[in-house]
């Protein structure tokens, strides 16, 4: 089994790569005709913005000179930058990393803020852009934008990390209820668009602390949005979101069940053999079609979590433009080992 360890952590995201599956675009795509996402969140907002970080000559925002007075500090992907970036969370302030190399420099950051915090994955390398973590209920919160052009989409990136959608499930996961007393452990963010839509996957682990055996609970969640670009015929329309976890341990319970509502239509293939849990949401009707948001809790059971807890997840977005013989499809995956620290 692959080390848990920050350290190795950090060498695979410096040196790893995710192979592109043949139709699909997992890393990079044909984006150059696109209008890119509107920016929100940025029109309030007061900026700390470090000397070597650039923005587009058209973006105008409030700074401060002190990055602990800001609404959101945005720091260089530089090493210099992590012992202040560090104290800024110290300060509950937001912070973004920018430039080559990012997410190496958010682990860092991460590493040494001494608060729970998770990655989705490491199926990143040196080409991620853009990255961010902010201060949650004594936890950290990890974005990583997975598509961001820097510096282009910069303002886009800020104002999704500092006012992230918030989005309902199409369908309840209730049967899998949560306990009393349940702390979380962050969320983790990947968040993108394309030439079919876009995706944000969100990852977020809670655990009840001073229970033997210890009860984790895994929420996968994940919002499509189509119409971005037409396709051959008409624009692209949202076609399915697949979650996938894969635990070292025995899962007891995953959902939602398999059920068919007017909004969606969900199938759990989770197989317990191989300890996987797994579900596909297909939209029903013209508002799923457009967008939907999907999430798949399971719980597993931990003898220690003294260690850093490790499950290899996955979401596979689809996007199609519907024709007579074959449809044109489009999509997108997030796969990788996601590894948190319970503190």
């Amino acid at each position: 089994m692959p080390s848990t360890t920050r350290r190795a952590l950090l060498a695979t995201v410096a040196t790893g790569t995710v192979g592109a599956v043949a139709g699909c675009q997992s890393l990079t795509d044909d984006r150059a005709s696109l209008g890119r996402p509107g920016v929100t969140g940025l029109s309030t907002a007061t900026l700390w913005v470090g000397d070597d970080v650039s923005l587009p000559p058209s973006t105008t925002v409030d700074r401060v000179s002190d990055p602990s007075d800001a609404d959101l500090a945005v720091y260089p992907a530089v090493d210099g930058s992590v012992d202040s970036a560090i104290e800024t969370l110290a300060a509950d302030v937001p912070v973004a990393v920018v430039g080559d190399d990012a997410l190496r420099t958010l682990l860092e950051i991460c590493d040494g803020a001494d608060r729970p915090y998770g990655f989705a994955s490491n199926g990143w390398n040196s080409r991620t852009d853009v990255a961010g973590v902010v201060p949650s209920s004594g936890a950290l919160d990890t974005h990583v934008f997975v598509t961001a052009d820097y510096p282009d989409d910069l303002p886009w990136a800020l104002g999704e990390l500092r006012q992230p959608a918030t989005h309902e499930s199409a369908v309840p996961i209730e049967h899998v209820p949560l306990p009393e007393n349940v702390r979380e452990l962050g969320t983790a963010r990947v968040r993108g668009y394309n030439a079919g839509g876009e995706f944000d996957r969100r990852d977020r682990v809670l655990v009840r602390p001073g229970s033997d055996p210890t009860p984790v609970f895994v929420d996968i969640e994940a919002t499509i949005v189509a119409g971005r670009r037409d396709g051959p015929t008409g624009p692209y329309r949202t076609d399915r979101v697949e979650t996938v976890a894969h635990f070292d341990q025995q899962f007891t319970d995953v959902g939602p069940s398999g059920q068919t509502t007017d909004a969606l239509r969900v199938q759990n293939v989770s197989d317990a053999t191989e300890n996987a849990a797994n579900t596909v949401f297909t939209p029903r009707n013209s508002e799923t079609r457009s967008s939907f948001t999907a999430c798949q809790r399971a719980r597993v059971v931990l003898d220690d979590l003294s260690e850093p807890f490790r499950y290899t997840g996955n979401v596979r977005f689809r996007w199609t433009d519907p024709q007579l013989l074959e449809d044109d499809a489009f999509v997108h995956h997030t796969p990788g080992s996601a590894v948190w620290y319970p503190r």
